[in-house]
């Protein structure tokens, strides 16, 4: 596969400023991008999108004239406390940047098995996706093991529930891994339900559940540096499903976000044996 069909994720270098983001993943051949909006840690973000004219302005022109464009925007967390009126400038910023689909997650868990704060979850998933729709945007729903969403079948169960057909998966293969989840049980699914694959690798050891996120966010490593079966994964993954690399690499936390880039470039191309595989067809 040649690189601009893949999308490099923001959170690979979070740090960084959008527009030298993007720039960066143009540079190394990425076709596409992700771009945080909204926090899903409940944090401030260093680099404001939503309600930044400049900034905006600023992206949208970085992909005029790259040819670059923003994949999906991150995130909403579907946490009770969460006024549904805050997530329309969310949407709004998505649409305006071009994005496909925006990111929603559970609610961090203190405790594994958790749930007690997502008896609401089916509702408002059901209301945002109807949101979404109005500006031409779909859903995805990521599942963590910390989080209140925590299996690709707590996901699945959620947005069949939710009723809306502008709603589906993430498969995080991190996180997917982490859950003891199965290429069986991905392939399994109805295609129309996958919105897009996440791809990175990880060791054999899983952290403590208390270190999940902090493996999530910067303790990954680059495709084929681990055991994850990724290309078991992928021949699950149905043909034409966007694919996107997302590797916070600990080892690679002082190099620029253009080395960074180039990096996750060059880990596709290293790893040909990942993608020669035959995906499933988009019929099932």
């Amino acid at each position: 596969m040649e690189i601009n069909q893949f999308s490099l994720c923001y959170l690979t270098r979070p740090w960084t400023d959008p527009v030298e983001f993007l720039a960066a993943a143009a540079d190394a051949g990425f076709g596409m991008a992700s771009m945080f909006i909204r926090s899903g840690t409940g944090r401030p973000l260093p680099f404001e999108i939503m309600g930044n004219a400049e900034r905006l302005r600023a992206i949208r022109s970085l992909c005029a004239r790259s040819g670059l464009r923003v994949f999906d925007a991150e995130a909403i967390v579907l946490d009770p406390a969460v006024d549904l009126d805050v997530i329309d400038p969310v949407l709004d910023t998505a649409s305006q940047l071009g994005a496909t689909y925006v990111t929603c997650v559970g609610n961090e868990i203190a405790r594994e098995g958790d749930h007690s704060r997502n008896d609401g979850h089916i509702e408002k998933l059901a209301i945002i996706g109807e949101r979404a729709a109005r500006y031409g945007l779909q859903i995805g729903v990521e599942f963590m093991r910390y989080r209140d969403i925590p299996t690709l079948q707590e996901a699945t169960k959620l947005i069949d529930a939710s009723g809306q057909s502008n709603i589906g998966v993430i498969i995080d293969v991190l996180h997917l891994h982490r859950t003891q989840g199965l290429a069986a049980q991905v392939a399994a699914l109805d295609p129309a339900r996958i919105i897009s694959v996440q791809l990175s690798d990880a060791p054999a050891t899983s952290p403590a559940f208390e270190n999940l996120a902090d493996e999530a966010r910067s303790g990954r490593l680059h495709l084929g540096d681990g055991v994850i079966p990724l290309r078991e994964i992928l021949a699950a993954i149905p043909e034409g499903v966007p694919i996107a690399i997302e590797v916070p690499v600990a080892d690679d936390r002082e190099l620029s976000a253009r080395e960074c880039a180039l990096k996750a470039a060059a880990s596709i191309r290293n790893q040909p044996d990942i993608f020669n595989v035959k995906r499933r067809s988009l019929s099932g």
